[in-house]
């Protein structure tokens, strides 16, 4: 009887409704730790207490994170009601590995800290807004 319970809540390789909610709790999880990151970075080169090359090298960590979160998403089968918030999550994945590599080229290129400013407030609203389409 419990074999068959889990199998018609599963079929064919889909996630049980439960790990979908993980899954993309940890994506978001993934997006918050990456904004983190860009207000460290942020401060950091604000207050002249991180150098630009620790500061790319944090956001390439921080990023290591996005791609793993995403990866994770695209490795499985979300369940139909979950498909359209695994598709909102991975936009924003993606959308924050952008903002990403502009950080990075904007500390590469000793652009005017408004840049860096401005780059942290983008992926502070692409993160936050993750966090309120997983709810």
């Amino acid at each position: 009887m419990l074999l068959l319970l889990f199998l018609s809540g599963c079929g064919a390789n889909q996630l049980h409704p439960l790990d979908a909610e993980r899954f993309l709790h940890e994506a978001v999880a993934a997006g918050m730790d990456f904004a983190i990151v860009m207000a460290t970075v942020r401060d950091g080169i604000r207050h002249e207490t991180m150098s630009r090359s620790d500061a790319i090298e944090a956001v390439e960590r921080a990023q290591e994170g996005l791609r793993a979160a995403e990866a994770k998403l695209k490795r499985h089968r979300f369940p139909p009601y979950y498909e359209r918030q695994m598709l909102r999550a991975l936009q924003s994945l993606e959308e924050l590995q952008t903002t990403g590599e502009l950080m990075k080229a904007a500390l590469r290129g000793n652009y005017p800290y408004g840049n860096v400013e401005k780059l942290y407030h983008q992926a502070m609203q692409i993160a936050s807004q993750a966090g309120a389409n997983v709810r």
